[in-house]
This record gives C-alpha cells, structure tokens and sequence, in this order.
C-alpha cells in the first residue's frame, strides 16, 4: 500500500508542497520489492543504507528517493558488467 503523507491543518509551515504530494513505502512493501526481509529493510534503513524516515515505531521509504536509489545501483552494475 502507498501512503500519502500529508499534515492536517492549514497549509501554514508546510505550504510549500514539500510532503503534500510525497508518496511513501511501508517496510513490507520494501521488503517485497527488494526481495529480502522486513527485518533486513529495518536494519538497512537503521544503517542510512536506504532513504527513510522514522515515525514512532514504523519506517516510512520515499518513493521516489528509493525508486532513484534502485535505478542508480542498476546502472552502476550494468556500467560494471559493461551493458
């Protein structure tokens, strides 16, 4: 499930578009795009290894930060397999 993450109120501080439109990735979601664990996302997410947020107990992944990330390693391993 993507979540949208958008502060309640008047636009005020937040007026600016930075989250109103920021879609996120729960770490189960992660986890079935990388083909790993839930447990392994937490600990990469802990680690900086993965754009995260944390909000209480629930790591939030941004989207589009991720779906960058996971471009950029393809192309750095089809650069490396000469592709």
């Amino acid at each position: 499930m993507v979540r949208s993450v958008r502060p309640p109120g008047p636009p005020g501080p937040w007026g600016n578009g930075m989250l109103e439109k920021k879609r996120f990735l729960t770490t189960e979601e992660v986890a079935t795009l990388l083909r790993t664990s839930p447990r392994t996302v937490a600990r990469w997410a802990k680690e900086g290894r993965l754009p995260a947020v944390r909000i209480g107990k629930q790591w939030l992944f941004p989207a589009e930060e991720l779906e960058a990330l996971l471009r950029a390693k393809r192309e750095e391993k089809d650069a490396d397999t000469g592709r």
